[in-house]
């Protein structure tokens, strides 16, 4: 749980006990907060409790929304520096203003700048530079966050399928099985299998069923340089808390280059991952599981065909039948997994 718990009392300080700036971020928390309750959080307690920030970097981050979506807030800040050109609010501001300051905030590490919440502008010093909230940040806290546009053209959201054979649900349950079953980090899985078509669909299946999106990555289209791989990690991240989803890389065809990209992602990325083809991995904290998959038999092809035709003319649906069981493979054991529960927390 975030040490910045989202409290009613927060927005609702008399303003006599605050100074301006403060006031101007209580009331910028309290817009966010206005829809949110204990059984839904606003999209503001997500991302606080989602990057575990302060009460101080929650602060900072509600200050340079503020100043975003209220010109009276950049005057307030040109006022409370005493230099009109300067209508931003800056580190050095927010530290003698906001309660709870703390220089860690500030850090590259910290997460307000390691996950890209807050853009730091150039200046002479760290404390004077211009802060912006990160626009695809705003648009999230905003209520209508979508993809940021530098994952945009590298990533696919993949759709869940409206119906899938019988023996290819068994895996789509294996995979929740497992996600349910890992108390620690989840293992990546290396799914195989004849048809790349399959198991996409298999994959956003099972996110789908446990509440997730799945982005969807060509290993081609990694990076090959370390600072770029590392923006590119730290945006994948993002994306997963602010926006709940999995991932799936394509290496089906990646040369070795391209392998080595899909090892640095996997080792790195927190979330959900699944790997489709022969992928050469050695993610030490997490561990791998292996998923083969087989095409469906003749008749389950036919009548899947069969029930996409009649759905496409709203004529009838199909009945969902119990599925079996698949058998995931970690290590070179064999483990099985028994009916899926939804997952709670991926």
């Amino acid at each position: 749980m975030s040490s910045a718990t989202m409290t009613p009392e927060h927005a609702t300080q008399t303003e006599a006990s605050l100074n301006p700036l403060q006031t101007a971020v209580a009331k910028m928390r309290d817009f966010f907060e206005r829809h949110g309750s204990a059984d839904n959080p606003s999209p503001f307690s997500r991302l606080v409790s989602g990057f575990d920030l302060s009460a101080f970097e929650a602060d900072l981050l509600a200050l340079a929304a503020a100043a975003e979506l209220d010109v009276d807030v950049c005057d307030l800040c040109a006022a409370m520096q005493g230099d009109t050109r300067l209508r931003y609010p800056t580190f050095g501001l927010a530290m003698s203003s906001l309660a709870n300051a703390h220089w860690s905030a500030v850090q590259p590490r910290g997460p307000l700048r390691r996950w890209l919440l807050l853009d730091v502008g150039p200046a002479d010093t760290l404390t004077s530079a211009p802060l912006r909230i990160d626009e695809a940040v705003l648009h999230y806290l905003m209520g209508t966050g979508t993809i940021d546009e530098r994952l945009d053209s590298l990533l696919e959201t993949l759709t869940p399928p409206a119906a899938l054979p019988e023996s290819y649900r068994v895996y789509s349950e294996a995979l929740l099985a497992l996600w349910r079953d890992e108390e620690e980090a989840t293992p990546v899985v290396v799914v195989h299998g004849n048809s790349a078509r399959d198991k996409r669909r298999i994959a956003a299946a099972a996110c789908a069923a446990a509440g997730l999106r799945l982005r969807f990555l060509a290993a081609a289209r990694i990076p090959r340089t370390a600072p770029e791989r590392t923006t590119l990690i730290r945006l994948l991240s993002r994306d997963s808390v602010l926006n709940n989803c999995g991932l799936m890389i394509d290496c089906e065809s990646a040369d070795p280059a391209e392998q080595e990209g899909v090892r640095f992602v996997t080792d790195r990325f927190p979330g959900v991952v699944i790997v489709a083809g022969e992928a050469r991995l050695q993610p030490a904290a997490r561990g791998v599981v292996s998923l083969t998959i087989d095409r469906p038999g003749p008749a389950e092809q036919c009548a899947l065909w069969r029930y996409a035709s009649r759905r496409k003319s709203r004529t009838s649906e199909r009945r969902a039948k119990p599925a079996g069981r698949a058998v995931l493979s970690r290590s070179g054991k064999h483990s099985r997994y028994g009916p899926p529960h939804r997952a709670e927390h991926l």
